[in-house]
């Protein structure tokens, strides 16, 4: 009599040849019907710690520039009018169907329609096809040059969750290295690695995946609470739901808090008033972990800064629902690390970076929403006195240090209103009809810590 634990092994067998292994026993093999596959090809295997040098950093591997805090790659595009060089935005989080591309820029190389743009990527001099399932998508960014105040698009191109997570995917934010890899050809080792494993479900419209891991918040030695956390390349600031920032700080006072403007809500340009949370320290693990104590491959973070975010918004990823989420670890983290993501195997691993710099806190403190594509000042952070007297809400921001800012992302803008403590900053404003010139500084933004 066929056994049922057989009878299910050859079901399976047929359609996932789990009947045809080389483990299964003989009476199994016998009775299986379907014909054993023969072998692909074998998959170059990365150990650790030779990926961080073989795969992460070496002849595979992309430059990139960081701007704002966002790792941004080359892109040649040659269309039938013209050939450009495009920065296109790395984004684990990205809605798109694989790779974005403003409609601007697709009409001025002479690309019609979606069906004329290239099946593959040239990045630095190497040809990446795009994968199975990664698709182009168009971005009016006409109308959302002139309608969209939250200011979304960071660039003209993204390389979004539906392209990035078909790939075995490093960044290495010290050598400005970007990696990709076939997962038909390339597997990870986990041994060494000290993985963390992460959520990861096809959600969206773009059937991407998203990965999402526990972040504890430890007080003395103990996890006094737990949440889950998208890895977001996407996000310069790690983010924070405002109802969570809004508990912990009024349950931990003496953890370093300030509000007001920060220049952090790419997504979110002036609609908030921007809360930071410093929390002392913090541990990724996996999700569902429910020990006290941290396991022993946990990634320490120590303290992280959390710029709060509306509550519900976790909804914002297209038609992705949070799932658990309420928050996201950004660039400022990142940026700390070298970063596998093993997408097959749902596995992130970490590589602290020597003497890596920490987050920047030493900003003008302005948030905007743009309009006719110049920014409109919405906010004025509050530790900063001077540019409160200086500069009012509802002031256009006309250019920063002779640099035109209507011409300006959200994430550029960031970058020209930092530096160092004391730093003055040249901005023209308009107010009314009538045109003036201020000199702001640069302040430390959290005076709590």
């Amino acid at each position: 009599m066929l056994r049922l634990s057989t009878f299910i092994v050859c079901l399976l067998g047929a359609s996932l040849t789990l009947g045809c292994r080389k483990s299964a026993e003989p009476e199994q093999k016998a009775l299986c019907s379907a014909p054993c596959p023969k072998p692909g090809p074998s998959k170059e295997v990365l150990r650790f710690p030779d990926v961080w040098k073989d795969f992460c950093n070496g002849p595979r591997s992309i430059p990139f520039e960081i701007f704002g805090g966002r790792q941004f790659v080359r892109v040649t595009l040659r269309g039938p009018k013209a050939t450009r060089e495009i920065w296109f935005h790395v984004d684990t989080t990205g809605t798109s169907k694989g790779v974005q591309l403003a409609r601007s820029v697709a009409e001025e190389l002479g690309y019609a329609s979606i069906a004329d743009l290239p099946s593959g990527l040239s990045i630095a001099g190497h040809e990446i096809a795009l994968p199975t399932g990664a698709e182009w998508e168009l971005q009016d960014d006409v109308a959302f040059r002139r309608d969209y105040a939250r200011r979304k698009g960071f660039s003209v191109g993204q390389l979004g969750a539906g392209f990035l997570s078909r790939f075995h995917v490093c960044i290495d934010p010290a050598s400005k290295r970007l990696s990709l890899g076939d997962p038909a050809a390339l597997e990870v080792d986990p041994k060494g690695g000290n993985g963390i494993r992460f959520v990861s479900q096809i959600l969206g419209y773009n059937s991407a995946l998203y990965p999402a891991v526990a972040a504890a918040l430890v007080k003395r030695g103990e996890i006094a609470h737990q949440y889950g956390f998208l890895i977001d390349t996407g996000a310069s600031s790690s983010m924070l739901d405002e109802s969570v920032v809004a508990f912990h700080h009024g349950k931990h006072p003496d953890w370093p808090f300030a509000s007001g403007a920060f220049g952090d809500a790419d997504m979110l340009g002036g609609e908030i008033a921007e809360q930071v949370l410093v929390v002392p320290e913090v541990t990724l693990l996996a999700p569902g972990y429910n020990q006290p104590t941290s396991p022993p491959n946990a990634q320490k973070l120590k303290a992280v800064q959390f710029v709060s975010r509306p509550t519900g918004q976790w909804g914002m990823f297209g038609s992705v629902k949070g799932r658990g989420t309420i928050g996201a670890v950004g660039n400022d983290v990142l940026a700390r690390y070298r970063l596998l993501i093993d997408y097959a195997r749902s596995r992130l691993f970490l590589a602290p970076v020597p003497n890596a710099a920490g987050p920047l806190w030493e900003r003008v403190g302005l948030s905007f929403e743009f309009k006719d594509g110049c920014p409109v000042i919405r906010r004025v952070a509050e530790a900063n006195s001077p540019a409160r007297k200086l500069v009012k809400v509802g002031d256009t921001l006309l250019s920063v240090d002779g640099k035109d800012a209507c011409k300006l992302w959200h994430h550029e803008l960031t970058q020209a209103l930092a530096g160092k403590v004391g730093t003055l900053h040249d901005l023209e404003l308009q107010r009314g009809g009538r045109k003036l010139q201020v000199q702001v500084p640069t302040v430390r933004l959290l005076s709590g810590e």
